[in-house]
């Protein structure tokens, strides 16, 4: 799930992650992101935040590069 974090109101929207590496992330969503805008992504008990570098039209959908600016362990953060 992703949440766009200037637009809270909005919600959040699924996605499916493409691709990761140590900087960054690609999705794939149904509905457009701001390039430059500020995000949330939940993963598997981890809390990804970046910022949209583009965000493009996929076919049907959209496909979002996120650089991601840090990595929130929610499980680990817990236990502590």
């Amino acid at each position: 799930m992703v949440w766009e974090l200037s637009r809270p109101k909005a919600g959040y929207q699924n996605t499916t992650i493409v691709d990761v590496s140590r900087n960054g992330m690609r999705l794939i969503i149904d509905r457009k992101l701001l390039r430059g805008g500020q995000v949330a992504i939940d993963f598997r008990g981890m809390v990804i935040c970046g910022k949209v570098q583009y965000c493009v039209p996929e076919e049907d959908r959209f496909a979002v590069g996120i650089r991601i600016g840090d990595v929130m362990d929610q499980v680990a953060e817990d236990a502590a």
